[in-house]
């Protein structure tokens, strides 16, 4: 049991019985056939931002040439975008009085740009007629009249593509809009769904809240059994309070437990520890003596092999010399033998002479 994860908090004092609904299990004996009314649950849902306001487009001043200035005051009626006027717009803008309008039915706004182009095309054409003047041989009407057209398609060229690339984006503009308008109304229509499918289901469940509401009405002997009832709820509800309290003084000997376990857990690993490092200690000593031991096994089996040798070496020579020895004995008892036999054969001879010499000497 780690104490870490411990998924009651609260202690004994602060279980409290839920005001909405608290279901207490029973047995089947002491179960009653009673209406059961069943809680309704009503989810809300916040309310749906406000679709943002769609910026406001205002067309940058153009370049334009004075040829061009009815194809472009005709374009600039075509571009105008229509914004959606929508109640949670802060910032309307201001219609344009009728007396600002000129004769060709354009806006101030595009009268500013045929100021402009004039005034850019004037200079531009100063320019040219200033080069032509300081120029050293003067130029024919032709020359001029071509350069005028060369500046004039390319101006008209510039105002042509200033005039395509603002209508892509206002077209892009433009679809980004209905996009925005349709995704707001798939969420209104959600949401209409969700509506109805509420009042739906409240209306459906209407008819049984009537029917439990009617069958409240009961008698005597149903408030008496139901304050019986009450009461051995109580009775219960006691219990479960005791059995409660109990487990949470159960939960808090298991937690000093834990704890002591993890105390003595702590302890037997740094016992751990120092039994290895004693184990290791040992196992290098073991080590050193099982090498030494080796070392010393290896001189004295070198010690038993040279000694074996030169046992070898002492026996061979001792049998040697006992053959020798034996030899010298053989010869020596053969030469006593021998001198034994010739002592005997003199005995005889000096026997018989000293016979001889008696016999010689009694005959005297």
């Amino acid at each position: 049991m780690d104490s870490g994860s411990d998924d009651c908090d609260d202690g004994p004092g602060t279980f409290q019985r839920s005001p909405v609904q608290q279901t207490i299990i029973r047995p089947h004996s002491q179960t009653r056939n009673l209406p059961v009314i069943n809680s309704v649950s009503v989810t809300t849902e916040e309310p749906k931002k406000p679709p943002k306001e769609s910026p406001v487009i205002e067309l940058p001043p153009l370049d334009m040439a004075p040829d061009t200035m009815k194809k472009t005051s005709h374009a600039d009626d075509k571009t105008k975008i229509a914004m959606p006027t929508t109640a949670s717009s802060a910032h309307p803008r201001p219609a344009e009085p009728a007396g600002q309008r000129h004769e060709n039915g354009t806006a101030p706004r595009s009268r500013q740009h045929t100021v402009t182009v004039m005034s850019v095309a004037g200079q531009e054409v100063k320019q040219t007629f200033a080069a032509a003047r300081t120029a050293d041989n003067p130029i024919s009407l032709d020359e001029l009249e071509k350069r005028m057209s060369q500046l004039v398609s390319k101006m008209e060229k510039d105002n042509i593509a200033k005039l395509d690339k603002t209508r892509k984006d206002c077209a892009k503009q433009i679809q980004a809009q209905k996009e925005q308008a349709e995704a707001d109304q798939q969420c209104l229509s959600m949401n209409l769904d969700e509506m109805k499918k509420k009042i739906e289901f409240f209306g459906a469940r209407a008819p049984q809240l009537s029917q439990m509401t009617a069958s409240t009405m009961m008698t005597p002997e149903d408030t008496r059994f139901l304050k019986l009832e009450k009461n051995q709820l109580e009775m219960e509800l006691r219990t479960v309070h005791d059995a409660y309290k109990n487990m949470f003084n159960m939960y808090d000997k298991l937690k000093n437990l834990n704890k002591d376990l993890k105390e003595d857990n702590a302890q037997l690993r740094e016992i751990e520890s120092t039994l290895k490092e004693k184990i290791a200690t040992g196992q290098e000593k073991y080590m050193k003596m099982v090498d030494q031991a080796t070392e010393r096994l290896n001189q004295a089996n070198e010690c038993i092999a040279s000694l074996e040798r030169k046992s070898e070496d002492d026996t061979i020579t001792l049998r040697a010399k006992l053959k020798k020895t034996e030899l010298q004995l053989s010869t020596t008892l053969q030469q006593l033998e021998i001198k034994r036999k010739e002592c005997m054969e003199l005995n005889e001879i000096c026997q018989a002479l000293l016979a001889k010499a008696e016999i010689h000497s009694d005959t005297e």
